[in-house]
């Protein structure tokens, strides 16, 4: 056992939750890794409509052209980065990390229509916690034509996300870091799960069996799609490894860097909406078959670290450079 996962072992997810509303004033950096640039425009546009948000960063895993069409007059800072070649999502997310200036960063994937209520809330919850942890997102998955406008905004249902309400099944991948999960651990199989619910919002959720449900742990909750994280504890856990290949376990693997760290796992009760599409990896089975490789490697990566990670600063820079930043 790496020094790591002793470390995770013992971390009780013990976050704090008031009511009141908080002034805090921390600047947030939006970074938006982007291959398949498909509603990206829309995104942008409608990040332009919502308060709180300082600065925006797109990593285009390496486009070739069109990147003039995202120009435009934004309510933030916009900066386009470009890198040399394809690398992979991790990769964007560190980059945009390099260049990122807010004190706190939201990683957003480009088919995320965010809710107006997000960034205040989040910024509320780190607050409360001494400005440590990693604040998450709900979604549900829709047509673009199904997102409601600004002017009629109305928050997903957060009972969409698997994380609320989900089957139990022997399909399932077991995503736990000591592979303890199976359909019956803590769960009735065949029953719908309320991972949320059982775990009073993630606080009894760990990476020992005692404390994992179904095939889930603690770090298996820690979703990509709108994630919010101070920048200096984002930098101290080593970012986004970069050895995973295509979909999958790349946000596991920062929730696993997170809980070793003791970051407190912060759910946000607002919705977001992902909007639907094709398969980036070309089919469901590609898909998968990329889950379960990048899962075995993190499995065995997580069990052996004695040490955090490190962001190569000099390495993000030169593979990417600045194709627009708005003055």
């Amino acid at each position: 056992m790496g020094n790591l996962l002793k470390n995770a072992s013992e971390f009780s997810n013990n976050w704090i939750d008031k009511k009141e509303k908080l002034q805090a004033n921390q600047k947030l950096s939006i970074v938006i890794p982007v291959y398949y640039p498909k509603y990206l425009k829309e995104v942008l546009d409608h990040l332009s409509k919502l308060e709180g948000v300082d600065e925006v960063i797109t990593v285009f895993d390496y486009v070739e052209k069109d990147l003039d069409k995202y120009i435009d007059d934004y309510n933030y800072d916009f900066t386009i980065i470009n890198h040399d070649r394809n690398y992979n999502a991790s990769s964007a997310r560190n980059t945009g990390s390099v260049y990122a200036k807010g004190d706190i960063i939201l990683f957003l994937d480009k088919d995320m229509i965010l809710s107006p209520n997000y960034i205040l809330k989040a910024k509320e919850l780190l607050k409360i916690n001494n400005n440590q942890g990693v604040v998450l997102g709900f979604r549900d998955n829709v047509d673009y034509n199904d997102v409601p406008t600004f002017n009629n905004w109305q928050d997903a249902d957060i009972n969409k996300d698997w994380r609320i309400n989900t089957m139990v099944s022997d399909d399932f991948l077991d995503l736990t870091v000591l592979s303890c999960g199976s359909a019956n651990n803590h769960s009735d199989k065949n029953k719908i799960l309320k991972i949320y619910e059982q775990s009073n919002k993630f606080r009894k959720l760990g990476i020992n069996k005692e404390n994992t449900i179904g095939f889930w742990d603690l770090p298996c909750m820690v979703i990509s799609h709108s994630l919010t994280i101070p920048r200096k504890e984002f930098f101290e856990i080593g970012g986004y490894p970069e050895w995973t290949i295509g979909w999958g376990a790349e946000d596991i693997s920062l929730g696993f860097l997170a809980v070793s760290k003791h970051l407190p796992i912060i759910p946000i009760e607002v919705g977001s909406y992902h909007i639907k599409h094709e398969p980036y990896s070309g089919s469901e089975k590609q898909k998968w078959l990329e889950m379960r490789r990048n899962l075995q490697e993190y499995k065995k990566w997580a069990n052996s670290l004695d040490e955090y990670p490190s962001i190569d600063t000099s390495k993000c820079l030169e593979r990417s450079k600045v194709y627009y930043k708005s003055k």
